[in-house]
Order: structure tokens, then C-alpha cells, then sequence
């Protein structure tokens, strides 16, 4: 069999296999374009005192309701859609918190204990998104409850205060 030139065989987009004289392979596909070298990405923080708000009204979902769904997978869609709707109200770019506290304010007709799922939920939220690190004791440094006659009807705020 004639060798065949190193011309033939960059047409052809292949290359001689090492330590053979006939057989050949595919070129590996070079990236168009090599990577950048990436700079450290500064990581935004919030300062003691400063806080993310969420709020909305309408909907909530109780404790009770919450443990009393007929399956788990259930419960994982709500968990889903309550994510969904706090990812929608977070800022572009939100900053990231070291320790916090958290507080609900809200007026419906649940009890205060029934509310702390949508707290969890929150948390759940901004840890998936990488905004706290946990929700342990180390991170959290208080849960609020708070009821206010004042508010609307059915309305709810979640403050994620640093500290």
C-alpha cells in the first residue's frame, strides 16, 4: 500500500496512528476559539443591615397543609412552584449572605406556626441558589414570625436581613 503525504491526509482531516505505518484516525476538532483566562469574580455581600424582601399576596401554604398532602412528590411540585415564584422576585445579581435573620410579616388567616413553611421554602431557595450557605444555627440567626393586622388582607413579606 503507498504512504500516503501528509497534503492527502490534511485534506482528508486524518492523522497516522503512532507506531503504524497504514493506519489512520480523525483529526481531533481544535477549538475555534482557545478559553479566556477567567479573572476572580468578585463576590458580592451584603453588609450587616442590609436585606432582601419578598413580597406578594394571595397565596400562601400552611404547615398543616403542607404535612397533610396526600404524597411526597406532591409536596416536591409545591416546593418547586413556591422556588419558582421567590426566584422571581430576587434581584439580578443578588448578593450573597453570610449569616442572617429572617421575618415574616403577614396578615391572613393562618396561625404563626402554620407560616414557617413559606420561610422554609425561602431559605430552601436561597441556598439552592447559592445566596445563603445553609440554613443551620451557624448561618441562621433567627426565624421571626409576625403577625400585622395593618398589612392587606392575604398579603405576605419575607426580609433575609444580613448580620
Amino acid at each position: 500500500m503507498a504512504r500516503i503525504s501528509q497534503e492527502e491526509l490534511d485534506k482528508m482531516g486524518l492523522v497516522l496512528i503512532p507506531g503504524t505505518t497504514d493506519q489512520y484516525r480523525r483529526k481531533k476538532k481544535e477549538p475555534l476559539v482557545k478559553a479566556a483566562i477567567k479573572k476572580p469574580v468578585e463576590v458580592l455581600k451584603l453588609k450587616p443591615g442590609e436585606s432582601i424582601i419578598f413580597r406578594w399576596a394571595d397565596k400562601h401554604v400552611s404547615l398543616n397543609s403542607w404535612y397533610s398532602s396526600e404524597h411526597w412528590t406532591k409536596r416536591n411540585k409545591a416546593a418547586e412552584e413556591w422556588h419558582e415564584m421567590f426566584r422571581k422576585m430576587l434581584p439580578k445579581n443578588c448578593p450573597k449572605i453570610d449569616r442572617y435573620v429572617i421575618a415574616l410579616e403577614y396578615n391572613s388567616r393562618l396561625d404563626p406556626g402554620n407560616t414557617i413553611t413559606m420561610i422554609k421554602l425561602c431559605e430552601d431557595l436561597l441556598q439552592k441558589e447559592k445566596i445563603i450557605v445553609n440554613d443551620t444555627m451557624e448561618f441562621c440567626r433567627g426565624i421571626y414570625l409576625i403577625p400585622k393586622e395593618d398589612m392587606k388582607k392575604k398579603s405576605y413579606k419575607i426580609t433575609v436581613k444580613a448580620v
